[in-house]
């Protein structure tokens, strides 16, 4: 029979679409740049190579790929100096 009382529910795509706007809301946005920050990689194995071919399977036939430049944070920079001296 189809009764309503039970465990099971679903969520609209109405419910879903009003859920994802009210999150979005609370997000701030910046100025519109060509950048990207891609973080929490293994820098040891990934290169800037690497990540160029990655992003250019997701570029659209219209767009393109100009270059990647991998600029490491302060942190990443202060830990690379440690694992450097001990390993």
């Amino acid at each position: 029979s189809d009764d309503d009382s039970g465990d099971d529910f679903s969520i609209t795509d109405e419910e879903e679409s009003d859920d994802e706007t009210a999150k979005q809301g609370d997000i701030s946005y910046g100025d519109e740049t060509h950048r990207i920050a891609i973080v929490n990689l293994d820098w040891d194995h990934i290169r800037a190579v690497d990540i160029f071919a990655s992003l250019a399977s997701f570029v659209p036939d219209s767009g393109s790929l100009r270059k990647v430049t991998v600029y490491p944070s302060e942190l990443g920079m202060k830990r690379m100096e440690v694992e450097a001296k001990f390993g």
